[in-house]
């Protein structure tokens, strides 16, 4: 089989094919594939051991639109009770670009839930997937920046409709990316896309609290229900473990 023939270097060994399951390969150098699905051809550093290549669009239509969903019928105020909802669906992968849309759709959410809000809702998550589409597969690897971390400015962005000309809005909202992403970095990888979404998820949740004043409830302990599905899982060195 070409998975073989594969450095374990480039090889995803835990992220599998959404065509014929076969795992992922990174490739060193970008190449040109045509989707799967839509026939549109995009310059990639991903595809299967079969040579398969799904488009960003594609990919992550199905999960889209069930984050998008779970979260306009949520009513409650608590993120990871829904966040919860939406990891624990079986469309969705251990490790993937669909987790670029959970921290900043969750939390705008139980945002908008908390400050009676709640008409806002499906066009400012609708802000959020498009700008979480333009997020590609392991950013976290390419450009050194995870995507989770990058949804928690997102997040504050959208909020306090921040452009490139402000002054003190414009700080913020990086300090706050840059925050969860001193976290990402201090834990290490392998990647994981769990852990990050629940720093970002905490990170927000914190800020809010902190410089707005707006409590949202979390459990005391938070804990993951995936690691028996992470064979890369850093156990007792994560904080969620």
């Amino acid at each position: 089989m070409l998975v073989n023939k594969v450095s374990k270097l480039y090889l995803m060994q835990h992220s599998n094919c959404i065509v014929c399951n076969e795992p992922l390969i990174y490739k060193r150098k970008s190449i040109v594939r045509e989707c799967y699905y839509c026939g549109i051809q995009n310059k990639t550093d991903v595809v299967c051991a079969n040579d398969h290549y799904v488009c960003n669009e594609c990919s992550r239509r199905d999960m889209y639109a069930i984050i998008e969903t779970e979260c306009l019928s949520y009513e409650g105020i608590k993120p990871f009770e829904l966040a919860e909802r939406i990891l624990s669906s079986n469309k969705l992968q251990m490790h993937g670009a669909e987790h670029h849309l959970i921290v900043p759709a969750v939390m705008l959410t139980v945002y908008l839930n908390h400050q009676k809000r709640k008409s806002e809702k499906k066009e400012l998550i609708e802000v959020a997937r498009n700008r979480a589409l333009r997020l590609h597969d392991g950013i976290c690897a390419s450009h050194g920046t995870c995507a989770a971390a990058m949804g928690v400015g997102m997040f504050f962005s959208i909020i306090l409709d921040v452009n490139e000309l402000q002054t003190h809005n414009y700080a913020y909202i990086n300090m706050a990316s840059a925050n969860v992403l001193l976290n990402v970095a201090r834990y290490g990888g392998p990647r994981c896309c769990k852990r990050s979404t629940f720093l970002g998820i905490l990170q927000i949740r914190n800020l809010l609290a902190d410089d707005y004043n707006i409590i949202l409830p979390i459990p005391d302990q938070v804990k993951c229900n995936y690691v028996a599905l992470n064979k890369e899982c850093t156990k007792e060195n994560c904080l969620f473990y």
